[in-house]
């Protein structure tokens, strides 16, 4: 399950927050975020729900296909 970067960096730049910042908000570490950013890791289903509940959206809209 991969995590739908482009959505999440739409929402960050949404809400005009730095990346450190909006890693903080939405329940991770700065550097669990920029692994993601860059394509080193794979969240796992629950940290996925995680985010998706601190932002207020659905988890599916999070993961790609």
């Amino acid at each position: 399950m991969h995590i739908n970067i482009r959505k999440l960096e739409k929402i960050r730049l949404k809400r005009d927050q730095a990346k450190t910042h909006f890693a903080k908000s939405i329940g991770i570490s700065c550097n669990q975020y920029y692994n993601y950013i860059y394509g080193y890791g794979t969240p796992k289903e629950k940290t996925i729900k995680k985010i998706a509940e601190n932002l207020g959206v659905d988890p599916r809209e999070l993961v790609e296909d």
